[in-house]
C-alpha cells in the first residue's frame, strides 16, 4: 500500500474521531446526562471499529516494510555457460575402469541486493516424464524433481585466492562452480558416483531418463532458494557418461532427447533461455 494512501486514510481517521468527540460532548452538553448515556454505546462501538482499523493499517505498514527488507537481503542468482564436466576416472585395483565421475559445472551472477550463501549443486535424475511430454507438464514435473532433491555438498567456486567461505556470491558478482562429482536417484533415493557404471533397475535402453542440475544458496536472513539451471530428457544407453547424449549406442538407434534451460522453481515461469533449444523439438545424431 502507497504511504500516502496510508496517510489519507489516518487522517480522515483522526477527522472521525474529532467529530464524535465533538457530537459526545455537544449531546451531554444541550441534553444532559440521558443524551451521554444514549451515545456512549454507540460511541464505543465505533471507537472499537476505529481502533480496529488503525490496527489493521500499521499491520500493513510493517508488513510492507518487511517486505521492503527482506528484498534488501534476497540473492538471485543468473546462469551463462553450464556443462556436465568429468571430474575424475575410478581405478580398480590400480587399473583405471574407464568410467568417470560427472558433475556439474555452471558460471552464476548474482544480480539480487543480497549475498548468496552456501551454493549447493547436485544433478538428479528419475525416470518419470517422456519426451514427448507437453511443455507445460514437463516444467511442473521437473520442478517436482527438485523439490523432491536433497542437496548435501557445497559447490566449489573456481576463483583463486577467495577469502572463505568459498561457496557463496556477493552482490553483482559472478564466477564458475563446480558441484559434486554424484547425482541422486530419486526412485530409491540413493546417491551414486557415476551414470556410466549405474545400471538402472526396470529400465532398459532406449527408456526415458530426466536428469537436472538442482542449485540451491540461502541469504542472510536463512531463508533458502532453489534453481534449475539446466537439464535433459533422454533415452538411456548403458555404460554412458551424461555429458555424452545425444550419442548412438549400443541397443538404441539415434537416441532421441530434449534439453532444457531455466526453469523456474517456484511457479513454472519461464526465464531466460528455457526453451530456446527445446519447444518439445527432438534432438537427434
Amino acid at each position: 500500500m502507497p504511504e500516502d494512501e496510508f496517510d489519507s486514510r489516518l487522517f480522515w481517521l483522526l477527522i472521525a474521531t474529532i467529530g464524535l468527540v465533538s457530537i459526545f460532548a455537544i449531546g451531554g452538553w444541550l441534553f444532559g446526562n440521558q443524551a451521554i448515556s444514549a451515545l456512549s454505546g454507540s460511541f464505543s462501538v465505533i471507537l472499537s471499529a476505529l481502533l480496529v482499523l488503525l490496527y489493521r493499517q500499521q499491520k500493513e505498514v510493517l508488513e510492507r516494510q518487511e517486505r521492503i527488507m527482506e528484498a534488501d537481503y534476497m540473492p538471485m542468482l543468473s546462469y551463462g555457460k553450464r556443462e556436465i564436466v568429468v571430474t575424475e576416472v575410478q581405478e580398480v585395483f590400480g587399473e583405471q575402469d574407464g568410467f568417470s565421475h560427472e558433475a556439474p559445472k555452471f558460471e552464476a551472477y548474482n544480480y539480487g541486493q543480497g549475498r548468496a550463501l552456501n551454493i549447493r549443486a547436485e544433478i538428479v535424475i528419475d525416470t518419470e516424464i517422456q519426451i514427448q511430454t507437453p511443455v507445460e507438464e514437463r516444467i511442473e514435473k521437473v520442478r517436482e524433481m527438485a523439490r523432491r532433491a536433497d542437496l548435501s555438498d557445497s559447490a566449489r567456486r573456481l576463483s583463486k585466492g577467495l577469502e572463505q567461505p568459498s561457496d557463496s556470491l556477493n552482490s553483482q558478482e559472478g564466477d564458475f562452480f563446480v558441484g559434486g562429482s554424484h547425482f541422486q536417484y530419486l526412485p530409491t533415493g540413493e546417491t551414486h558416483r557415476s551414470f556410466q557404471r549405474f545400471d538402472l533397475p526396470g529400465v532398459n535402453p532406449g527408456d526415458p531418463i530426466t536428469w537436472i542440475v538442482v542449485v540451491e544458496y540461502k541469504d542472510v536472513l536463512g531463508n533458502t532458494y532453489r534453481d534449475i539451471p539446466f537439464g535433459q530428457i533422454l533415452e538411456y544407453v548403458p555404460r554412458t557418461a551424461i555429458n555424452e547424449f545425444p550419442t548412438i549406442g549400443k541397443g538404441v538407434e539415434n537416441p532421441k532427447n530434449v534439453k532444457f534451460q531455466n526453469v523456474d522453481y517456484e511457479d513454472g515461469v519461464v526465464r531466460g533461455e528455457m526453451e530456446r533449444n527445446s519447444t518439445l523439438a527432438i534432438l537427434t545424431e
